[in-house]
């Protein structure tokens, strides 16, 4: 839970500062955990992958939806009837 938390407010910050928290979170986790020998180090990796699996769950798409035109390829937007390149008929797709 603890990392989850971590995940909310890492969010907002940028690169350098994101990484300078796993580092910190990171560090101290390893070595209370190197005592239990190679369990200690399967707990460690397991937590890292679910971090990173964690933060790769993306539940907001901000790129908008798009239909491909048939007869070009070029992207156009869901309530468009006709290819914003090449003009033809986007609604027999």
């Amino acid at each position: 839970m603890y990392f989850l938390f971590l995940q909310s407010k890492i969010e907002s910050m940028d690169r350098l500062s994101t990484l300078l928290i796993y580092a910190f979170v990171g560090f101290p986790v390893l070595f209370i955990l190197f005592p239990f020998g190679p369990l200690g180090l399967f707990l460690f990796v397991y937590l890292a992958l679910l971090v990173m699996v964690i933060q790769s769950w993306d539940d907001t798409d901000e790129s908008p939806a798009r239909i491909n035109c048939s007869q070009c390829g070029a992207p156009n937007e869901l309530d468009r009837d006709q290819c914003k390149h090449c003009n033809s008929s986007l609604t027999g797709q």
